[in-house]
Parts: C-alpha cells; sequence; structure tokens
C-alpha cells in the first residue's frame, strides 16, 4: 500500500479540517497509510504549501494559494512567498484547489512544467433534510476578516428580509468585523468543526461572498451538509456550485485580474440586487435545485481517490 506522509498536519482552519478529513478517508476506503514525515520507508510526502525540513522522498505539494496584496498588510508578498516558490520548486508534482488557485500562482511564479492537477476540497455527504422553516434559515461561516465581506452578507438579507420572512445565522469569529444588531440576526461564534453540521443541516440557502477565495471549506461543508449556496463569480467558489449545481453564482463582482497585485483587505463591494436575485431564484426553487444536483464532485471518498491516484503516479 501506498506510504504518505503527511507535512503541516498540525496547521489549523480550514486547511487543517481539510487535511484531516482526507487522513481519515485515506484510511476508511483503504486507499493509503499515512506515516510520520521521519519514516525512512515512506513512499513520497504530501505538504500544504511549505514543505518542512524533514524529507527522505519527494513530495507533492497542495497549494493553498500565495500572497498578492498590493498593501502588504500582513507582510511583504515576496518574504511569504519565497518558501512557498521554493517548495514548488523542489516538489514532484502540485494539488491546486481550483482553476483559479493555478491561474494566480502561474500568474505570479510562472509556468510550472512538472506534473499538476485541479482537485478541489471534500467532505463527508450528509443526508439532505426536507426543510421545515416558516421563516427561511439562512447561514454563513468563515473565520471572519474584512476578505470574507460580512457587511455585504448582511447588507443582501435586510434586503431579502423586506421581501420575504427570513433570518441569518452568523457563525464563526466575528471580533475583527462589525456586527451590526438586527432582530433577525443571531451571531453564535466560533463552532467546533465537527460540530457545524448541526446548524448547516437546518438552513435553507448558505451564502458565500468571499473575495477572491480558493476553495472555501465552509462552502464545501454547506454542500455536503445538504445546503444549497449563492456565491460570488470571484475566485474560485464558484467552481465548487458549477460542478456540483448546487446553489447559484451571482455575476455580481468584476472579473478575476490574476497577474496583478490587489487592495485584499479592501474588496469592493459586490452588486447587492444580483446576489438577492439569486438567492431568491434559490428559496424559491429548492426542489428544482436539489434535483439538478450532484454533490459527488466535493465527496470526501472521491476527492481522497483523486489524491491517491495523483500522488501514486509520482512515487518512486
Amino acid at each position: 500500500m501506498l506510504k504518505i506522509a503527511i507535512h503541516n498536519r498540525s496547521i489549523s482552519g480550514g486547511p487543517g479540517n481539510f487535511l484531516k478529513r482526507l487522513v481519515d478517508a485515506f484510511d476508511k476506503y483503504n486507499l493509503a497509510k499515512v506515516v510520520g514525515v521521519l519514516n525512512i520507508f515512506q513512499d513520497i510526502g504530501l505538504c500544504c504549501s511549505i514543505a518542512s525540513k524533514y524529507y527522505f522522498k519527494p513530495y507533492v505539494v497542495r497549494i493553498d494559494g500565495i500572497y498578492f496584496d498590493k498593501k502588504n498588510t500582513t507582510g511583504p508578498n515576496e518574504k511569504l512567498n519565497k518558501n512557498i516558490y521554493k517548495t514548488i520548486k523542489k516538489a514532484k508534482g502540485i494539488i491546486f484547489q481550483s482553476n483559479y488557485a493555478k491561474n494566480l500562482v502561474e500568474a505570479h511564479y510562472g509556468k510550472i512544467n512538472i506534473p499538476k492537477v485541479v482537485i478541489m476540497n471534500g467532505a463527508p455527504l450528509q443526508k439532505i433534510y426536507k426543510k421545515k422553516n416558516k421563516k427561511k434559515l439562512i447561514v454563513c461561516s468563515a473565520n471572519w476578516r474584512i476578505p470574507k465581506r460580512l457587511k455585504s452578507i448582511i447588507h443582501t438579507v435586510e434586503e431579502l428580509h423586506k421581501k420575504l420572512d427570513c433570518e441569518l445565522l452568523v457563525i464563526g469569529n466575528t471580533r475583527y468585523v462589525q456586527t451590526p444588531a438586527h432582530d433577525f440576526i443571531r451571531y453564535i461564534g466560533k463552532v467546533d468543526a465537527k460540530n457545524i453540521s448541526n446548524y448547516l443541516k437546518k438552513a435553507d440557502l448558505f451564502i458565500h461572498l468571499g473575495w477572491l477565495d480558493v476553495c472555501p471549506n465552509s462552502v464545501i461543508e454547506a454542500i455536503a451538509s445538504g445546503v444549497p449556496v449563492v456565491c460570488s463569480n470571484q475566485g474560485g467558489t464558484s467552481e465548487i456550485i458549477k460542478k456540483t449545481r448546487f446553489g447559484r453564482v451571482a455575476i455580481c463582482d468584476a472579473d478575476a485580474n490574476y497577474d496583478g497585485l490587489v487592495d485584499l483587505y479592501n474588496p469592493p463591494s459586490p452588486d447587492i440586487k444580483e446576489i438577492v436575485k439569486e438567492a431568491e431564484y434559490v428559496l424559491n426553487n429548492y426542489q428544482s435545485v436539489l434535483s439538478r444536483s450532484d454533490r459527488s464532485f466535493i465527496d470526501i471518498k472521491n476527492i481522497a481517490k483523486k489524491y491517491a491516484n495523483f500522488i501514486s503516479s509520482l512515487a518512486n
């Protein structure tokens, strides 16, 4: 059996949650054996964005993204990208989470001529529950920062609330963003990853307007929990919706600029009317949206098979 040493297993947030699901799927479906990074009998390594100094065999890198903020908000782009580019240069293969991510990285790093593949994130599929909400429940989830555009989500729900009986449930840490008080908005704070589906499965709609996201795990989790999604046409999120056909893409932002720097922490305001239109469509045509969907594209079993097949093809 293929022995994979996974680096960066202690990382947190979305990438960490995905890696945990991937490791569990490797084991559950007998696809690969995960070993320690110091195991000399490993066949190949897998790392997220930056390889550790401990590896004895070739490795594949899963790229989470790069730094392209023109104001260097979290530090100089060149310095932050240095180890990512070094990891890419020495890798045996590259896994991108979306075509957007691939285009973005190659626009800044240059053409990558080693084996590469696009494999989006995944999660275990949950049963789709019949919705019994008289009041439409809309959910959003993130570790909230300005680029996630919570303000625009709230504005969208304010407009929807004028037309129908609905409420917004906000999951995640909101300490860095404004949280206006409305009787139709509930802020529940950070929720353990294993418990998020308990909230999602009751929802009628999930809204995600994160600006230039590569492949947000919150959207994957929503679809896996049976909640249709409305998202922006920017970044890689729309690729998830187009693949699964479980929601709608609002044409509410300008086209992506791959090769330039952006003011990442001062995103433009999306066209709220377009988001409201698509949200209304999903809420009014739920069964139709459901009947056309195909969630197999984000099933962690299928995602893990794609990972195992690609990594196996590169192992010595």
